[in-house]
């Protein structure tokens, strides 16, 4: 150690992401803020070991350049404890169910575990698009769930202004596909790198140093390649044992010019020249990236046949109404336990040779099932992380197994929100809706806010409460204060005035054409 200390103004000009510079051994994984990077093993090698926990080290300056580290501090798994694996689905702003999923859980968990976050649960997360979003605030910023919700709801306002007012128009949505063509986006790219780098901060990497690195968890999201191409980044450099093909490829970073920043990872379709792609959104190939999340677990730890717990939250589904299910909840069912078995091909064959028939006889339009609108529908089916998860066979999930596996998701009434609907909506006037009060900014006033007097509301019931479906918005039309009393009183006049002017010089046109 002193012979390689004594380099140490060497070591400032030479950076590998690809060896760790250490042991000259394995893959780096761990990457300081002198922008030095190091496997595991080292870091246990010459780190302290911290408040006497044989699992936790610190290191207060960089190996090779000695410099300063701010006390970064490093956790590792238990060698006997056993794998947590978080999968979140991307689903636009949409993202809000999850974080209310995670929320709730950890409401439910305080009894047992107090001022324990969430994601210090979970040894290895992932995340598509939107739920990658999630994952890396939560993990890499280490932000509470209340707090992420707040996050998440900024970010979506300002992504999702496309600043201009749009319509169901066909003249709208032909600026709308015209602005896509040509800018590949249908949102401001400006929009989204500001609001990304103002979270994640502009130059920081997924191998930095980070709170997910102090919690010792293994975090990633999955992202598309153009072509298509199945692609993940992750904070962990692929270290791992990776001996078979995973049907992915693991964008690495061999050089720290060639580290990709956190918010290039999300401002998709994005090209990256550091690794000559451009990237679109991982949804496009796994919008639930639940299967991910357990195979480089597997990689991660090989001696891990099957996780401890497998948490999979989704955005919201939306059930068939031509459909019958016996079980309106797909999570508690898969479809291919509660079907009945067909054990020959010409079952099967008959099966579907009547569900074409049936189809055939019934009427087609050609806007809702014309050959464009199947393939719409087709393409957003492979969106559907619900229907993904509802097959075990697809992901390797052991059927036998069936208590390790959990999934939170909600049934959707109506219409399905569109990825960017920032607006709020209710199904209909009649629903009952909340409001709360609460005081400061703080996680504790979130959770604990309460709600007002007679809440909740329906929107029928609160319109009537309040006067505002009356004409003036006020059920009794006045004001409160006597200026302003004197003052609707002089504009009631002129405007009375201006009524009756508008009547008789309506009133002598109308006589007029009348002779005529």
């Amino acid at each position: 150690m002193h012979t390689i200390s004594s380099f140490q103004d060497k070591w400032k000009d030479i950076h590998l992401d690809g060896t760790c510079l250490m042991c000259l051994c394995r893959r780096p994984e761990y990457g300081l803020p002198c922008g030095h990077s190091f496997c595991g093993i080292d870091i246990q090698r010459f780190g302290a070991i911290l408040d006497n926990d044989p699992h936790r080290f610190i290191v207060n300056s960089c190996f090779l350049c000695s410099q300063d580290t701010h006390g970064a501090q490093f956790r590792f798994k238990p060698k006997t404890k056993g794998v947590n694996v978080l999968g979140i689905d991307g689903g636009g702003v949409r993202g809000v169910i999850p974080l209310q999923s995670l929320l709730l859980l950890e409401q439910k968990l305080k009894l047992y575990l107090p001022d324990f976050p969430i994601q210090n649960l979970f040894d290895v997360a992932f995340g598509t698009s939107s739920g990658g979003l999630i994952v890396m605030a939560m993990f890499l910023n280490g932000l509470p769930v209340t707090e992420c919700m707040e996050v998440f709801e900024k970010l979506s306002l300002k992504t999702f202004d496309r600043g201009f007012i749009s319509s169901n128009s066909i003249f709208s949505r032909l600026r709308e596909l015209l602005i896509s063509y040509f800018a590949d986006s249908l949102y401001s790219a400006h929009n989204l790198e500001e609001g990304l780098q103002a979270q994640f901060g502009d130059k920081t990497s997924l191998m930095d140093h980070s709170a997910a690195t102090s919690k010792g968890a293994k975090v990633g999201i999955t992202v598309t390649g153009v072509p298509n191409a199945a692609l993940i980044f992750t904070n962990y450099n692929g270290v791992g044992s990776r001996l078979s093909k995973s049907g992915y490829r693991h964008i690495l970073s061999d050089d720290t010019s060639n580290r990709v920043r956190v918010w290039e990872a999300y401002l998709l379709p994005y090209y990256i020249k550091k690794i000559g792609k451009k990237l679109q959104d991982g949804g496009l190939w796994r919008n639930n990236p639940i299967d991910i999340a357990l195979s480089e677990a597997r990689k991660l730890w090989p001696t891990i046949t099957e996780p401890d717990i497998v948490l999979s939250l989704g955005t919201g589904y939306q059930v068939n109404e031509d459909a019958e299910m016996s079980d309106p909840s797909p999570t508690e069912t898969s479809p291919l336990f509660s079907s009945p078995v067909i054990p020959t091909d010409l079952g099967r064959a008959e099966i579907a040779m009547a569900t074409t028939l049936q189809d055939v006889q019934q009427p087609r339009g050609l806007w809702r099932s014309g050959f464009i609108t199947r393939c719409l529908e087709s393409f957003l089916s492979t969106m559907d992380g619900q229907k993904f998860y509802d097959l075990p066979n697809q992901w390797n999930r052991a059927a036998d197994d069936m208590k390790r596996y959990f999934r939170l998701n909600v049934q959707l009434q109506g219409k399905t929100p569109a990825l960017d609907d920032v607006v709020l909506t209710v199904r209909d006037l009649q629903v009952l809706i909340p409001i709360s009060l609460r005081f400061g900014n703080s996680n504790r006033s979130i959770i604990e806010g309460r709600n007002i007097s007679a809440s909740p509301f329906t929107v029928n019931g609160l319109l009537e409460a309040q006067g505002w479906n009356s004409s003036f918005g006020r059920a009794d039309h006045g004001p409160t204060e006597p200026d302003d009393i004197a003052r609707l009183t002089l504009e009631r006049k002129r405007a009375s005035k201006t009524i009756k002017r508008h009547s008789k010089a309506r009133s002598k046109n109308i006589s007029k054409r009348q002779r005529r």
